[in-house]
């Protein structure tokens, strides 16, 4: 009794380890690392693109094979979590080793490794383990949300039964992925998306570097195995509801069938470490891209490319349709629930293969041919061979790596670092803000250090940073052009360049007083048109504000009778006009300005837009309210009388004209005010919200 017993533990045991070959995706230890590495290098190449580079990425550097970060790896697979086989040892644990195929546990340890080993460490890891795993890594877009998950049984008798075994968690892979936890045994997943999110709020809030980094290798980790879950969204029976094991048994037909999409490309880089780098070199259609750039959220991204494979790739066991020979093809696997598409049409076969144009490349869809050393033998049932699962990777890996590094954009945070002031003397301020997103609706708060250098790269200030704002004194250098910027775990985001001025030479004769005039314009207008493209949005209709070109002023004469002027490679403008001690009696100002961009890589600059701009203002009164106080002496006139609750219709008549011209590059198009709405405008100025700020400069 002793022994049956023990046999009964064992064969349960051996069974169980079995299950774990039934439903994984591509190969863990080789295909999902390298998906995950194509993933980072398309959205590094993209980074280098317009579209990218002028937007959340303008100012972002990423050096993420450059830096090592010490953490938490998987260094051994294995099938269960240590708690979930507790007992399981002496002579038993001696028939374990035996009989499974493969380690029982997982081992994890502490290692170095980049930003990219630790993305491409996610795609193994989030595998492992792999009992707990295998049944947690599908989604069946075609299915109500709540049921995308596995629910199909293993087509063989036996496997059949040992399936039964094991609950089901009823969790898909896109929910797995992103932060729900499964129900099987012990195991917590702390890898998801959500927690990854977490990780990376929590390197950029913390200022200790120790902590900071071990918070990146959790935030990259998580990434890797969240880009594991969009790699198998575009495998064809993790979303197609196919069960498909793959175990190392010679009476296969008693497990089941392994799916030979999976298969192939496993055996194809068990034997050459770059066999997948021929299906890589494919682009992914503009109409087909958009459905991954243009959302906001990893789900919908996750789901727009479980839709594409589903739509468009067979697996063994889901082809149906009709054959050549008018025959009817049911699907093996779950044929109650038959998939619309694609389908076998007669049309469709020509040389031994249903052949379908995917994304611009022709697809062999699947065979009904034997053959033997590439030559046709017989007909038989329709099924997919080498040929046709090499066609599907030419489609189904670049489209990875597109869905994924528009995936990477999402998880790396929207920052702006900006130098808010810089003096003469090297004082210096700034400040680090976060712009939230659907991914990241809570603003992060940085700590930590900032560091001031030259375009050079000489090193003039570090400061640690507190609550998104640092200040202190750098190193002065006369004329030098520098910048602001913060790393975390192998990114690099930069201010814009800002110019220390050398000291202006003070006049030996005479000193003559100035005042820096600043000035704003808030008006809602209309153009004639509005106008987008890679580079620039300009919108038709807004509330716009026509101010002074230099945030610091135009420096004008003092007096009643004023004039003022700025010229520069970017802008051409000049200012004159009178007022008394009560108001502005009459401003005229021209401005010819040119918008130009400068690209990161190459340094090639590019001129955007060309802007001329005429207004002309006229009794504008002092603001009393302000008076001549810290920000000079301010005239202010609203569109709005809040103290009677009535629009003030002197506002439209203190503005004699405002005209504003600008034609766009390269298409060379132009636009130009054709209405301002009078009712929803109001001037105000730079500083506080009102309209002219006159500051005395000495």
């Amino acid at each position: 009794m002793k022994k049956y017993k023990k046999f009964k533990i064992v064969a349960g045991i051996v069974f169980t380890v079995t299950i774990a070959m039934v439903l994984l995706g591509y190969g863990n230890m080789k295909n999902h690392p390298t998906l995950n590495k194509f993933i980072v290098t398309n959205f590094l190449k993209q980074r280098n693109k317009t579209v990218f580079a002028e937007g959340k990425f303008r100012n972002y550097d990423f050096k993420l094979d450059k830096v090592k970060l010490k953490g938490n790896a998987i260094t051994k697979s294995g099938l269960f979590n240590p708690g979930d086989i507790e007992g399981i040892e002496g002579e038993i644990g001696a028939e374990l080793g035996r009989y499974t195929y493969g380690d029982v546990t997982y081992t994890e340890e502490t290692r170095d490794k980049t930003p990219i080993e630790w993305i491409e460490h996610g795609g193994y890891s989030a595998d492992v383990p792999e009992v707990p795993a295998s049944f947690r890594h599908f989604y069946d877009p075609t299915r109500a949300d709540g049921s995308r998950h596995l629910t199909d049984t293993v087509n063989s008798r036996l496997m059949k039964l040992v399936q039964r075994q094991f609950k089901n968690p009823n969790t898909d892979g896109v929910t797995w992925a992103l932060g729900s936890k499964g129900s099987l045994g012990a195991l917590e997943h702390n890898y998801t998306w959500e927690n990854g999110k977490k990780y990376m709020k929590g390197a950029l809030e913390e200022s200790n570097p120790g902590k900071r980094d071990n918070y990146m290798v959790k935030a990259w980790r998580s990434l890797g195995e969240t880009l594991h879950m969009i790699a198998d969204n575009g495998c064809p029976p993790h979303v197609r509801n196919d069960a498909h094991p793959s175990v190392p048994f010679r009476l296969i037909s008693y497990f089941g069938n392994p799916d030979p999409y999976e298969e192939l490309l496993d055996e194809m880089q068990k034997a050459d470490n770059n066999a997948l780098d021929a299906f890589n070199s494919g682009v992914v259609p503009n109409v087909e891209s958009e459905k991954f750039r243009k959302p906001k959220t990893v789900r919908e991204i996750a789901h727009n490319l479980a839709v594409f494979t589903n739509t468009n790739f067979f697996t063994n066991e889901t082809i149906t349709g009709t054959d050549w020979k008018g025959n009817k093809v049911t699907q093996t696997t779950h044929p109650d629930y038959v998939y619309t598409s694609p389908k076998l049409q007669a049309n469709d076969y020509s040389t031994n293969y249903y052949r379908k144009t995917i994304a611009g490349q022709e697809v062999l869809l699947c065979t009904d041919t034997w053959f033997f050393r590439k030559y046709p033998v017989s007909k038989t049932f329709p099924y997919l061979d080498d040929e046709c699962v090499n066609s599907q990777a030419k489609v189904l890996i670049p489209f990875i790596a597109e869905a994924g590094a528009n995936v990477m954009k999402l998880f790396i945070p929207d920052l702006t670092v900006k130098i808010t002031s810089l003096s003469e003397d090297g004082s210096i301020a700034g400040e680090i803000t976060h712009k939230t997103e659907k991914e990241y609706t809570e603003a992060i708060r940085y700590n930590g250090p900032v560091i001031v250098i030259t375009n050079t790269l000489d090193e003039l200030g570090k400061f640690e940073a507190k609550n998104g704002r640092f200040s202190g004194k750098i190193k002065k250098v006369e004329n030098a052009e520098i910048h602001a910027e913060i790393e975390f775990g192998g990114i690099i985001v930069k201010s814009d360049p800002k110019t220390i001025n050398k000291a202006p030479k003070k006049p030996e004769s005479q000193v003559v007083d100035y005042y820096n005039l600043t000035f704003a314009v808030h008006v809602y207008t209309t153009y004639t048109d509005g106008f987008k493209d890679n580079n620039q949005t300009f919108y038709k209709s807004t509330d716009r504000a026509y101010e002074s070109p230099d945030q610091y002023g135009i420096e004008i004469t003092k007096g009643n009778s004023f004039k003022g002027s700025i010229k520069n490679s970017n802008l051409d403008c000049t200012i004159e006009g009178e007022r008394n001690g009560n108001k502005i009696v009459w401003l005229k100002f021209h401005n010819h300005e040119y918008w130009r961009t400068k690209e990161f890589q190459s340094g090639k600059v590019t001129l955007n837009r060309e802007i001329w701009t005429d207004i002309e203002l006229r009794d504008i009164p002092v603001n009393l309210s302000s008076g001549e106080g810290k920000y000079g002496i301010d005239f202010l006139i609203e569109g709005y009388d809040y103290t009677i609750d009535k629009p003030d219709p002197q506002f439209r008549k203190s503005i004699v004209k405002l005209e504003q011209r600008i034609v766009f590059y390269p298409s060379k198009k132009e636009v130009s005010i054709s209405n301002i709405d009078y009712y929803r405008s109001e001037i105000k100025t730079a500083a506080e919200a009102v309209a002219f700020n006159s500051t005395f400069k000495f």
